[in-house]
C-alpha cells in the first residue's frame, strides 16, 4: 500500500518525520466512520508475533465522547488524581529517574515537560493553569474522534509490544491521510471511569492507550509549534478488535 498526502505520493520516512503529537484540534472536521475503519484496518497489518494482535479499538465521537469526557470530568470533580485508580505507573517514580542509569530518560522528560508547559504558557507553580492543561488530556484536545484502545489481558507484557506496533502503524497512516494524531496514556490512569462508560469487560482488557485523530487544516498548530519548539507485507485484515 502505498502512502499518499492529499494525493501527494510520501514515504515512509515523510510521514514519520511529519508525525508529532497534535494538541490543537478542529471539532468541526471529524473523519467520517468509513474513514477511521479503513485507517485502523490497515494499521492491522502491523507487526505481530503470530498474528494475535492482542488489541481492541473503541471509537467514540459525538455523544459517546460526551459521556466519557463527562465521566472522567466527575472524577476529577470529585478530587480524584490521576494515579489513585490507575492500572499501572505511567511513568517511573521519581526516585527511580534519580538513578544514574535513569538520567537520560529523566531529562528526556523534563526538556519535555518545561517545553509544552512554556507552549502552553503555563508558568512555573501555577497550580491552576497546571491543572487546566493536565485536564485537556480528558477531552481529546479538542479532537472531535477519540480512539481508546486496550490490550488483552490473556497475554503477558509482550503484548503492549505488539499493540505498539500496532499505534505507530496507525499513526503513519493517519499521517498519510491528512490526520493529525496523539497518543495518550492519560486516560489509563481513569480505567474504571473509561470501563464503566464503555461497557468493557474488565477481565479481559486493560486500558493501555488512547490515540485521537481529525482531518488536517491550514488551522493546525504544528508550524506554530516547530517554530518555537526547538526540534524536532501484506496479511488478511482483522476487523474484530474494531468497535465503532
Amino acid at each position: 500500500m502505498s502512502l499518499s498526502f492529499h494525493g501527494q505520493p510520501m514515504s515512509v520516512t515523510e510521514a514519520n518525520d511529519r508525525r508529532m503529537s497534535c494538541r490543537e484540534f478542529i471539532p468541526d472536521e471529524a473523519p467520517s466512520h468509513a474513514e477511521i475503519h479503513k485507517l485502523l484496518a490497515d494499521a492491522s497489518r502491523a507487526p505481530s508475533g503470530a498474528n494475535m494482535q492482542p488489541w481492541r479499538c473503541y471509537v467514540v465521537s459525538g455523544a459517546a465522547r460526551e459521556s466519557l469526557i463527562g465521566a472522567v470530568g466527575a472524577r476529577m470533580a470529585e478530587g480524584e488524581l490521576p494515579s489513585d485508580s490507575a492500572e499501572f505507573a505511567v511513568y517511573p517514580t521519581r526516585d527511580v529517574l534519580n538513578r544514574p542509569e535513569n538520567h537520560a530518560m529523566r531529562d528526556r522528560r523534563r526538556k519535555l515537560g518545561f517545553g509544552m508547559y512554556e507552549l502552553m504558557d503555563v508558568k512555573k507553580g501555577d497550580r491552576g493553569a497546571s491543572f487546566n492543561a493536565l485536564r485537556r488530556n480528558y477531552e481529546f484536545f479538542g479532537a472531535p474522534v477519540g480512539i481508546i484502545v486496550t490490550v488483552d489481558k490473556a497475554m503477558d507484557k509482550n503484548a503492549w509490544g505488539h499493540a505498539g506496533c500496532f499505534l505507530a502503524t496507525l499513526c503513519l497512516l493517519a499521517e498519510a491521510c491528512g490526520m493529525a494524531t496523539c497518543l495518550q496514556e492519560a486516560w489509563s490512569q481513569y480505567a474504571p471511569a473509561v470501563n464503566s462508560a464503555l461497557s468493557l469487560d474488565t477481565i479481559r482488557e486493560a486500558v493501555w492507550c488512547t490515540q485521537t485523530s481529525r482531518r488536517r487544516s491550514t488551522r493546525c498548530a504544528r508550524s506554530a509549534i516547530r517554530r518555537r519548539a526547538s526540534r524536532r507485507s501484506s496479511r488478511p485484515r482483522c476487523d474484530n478488535n474494531i468497535r465503532i
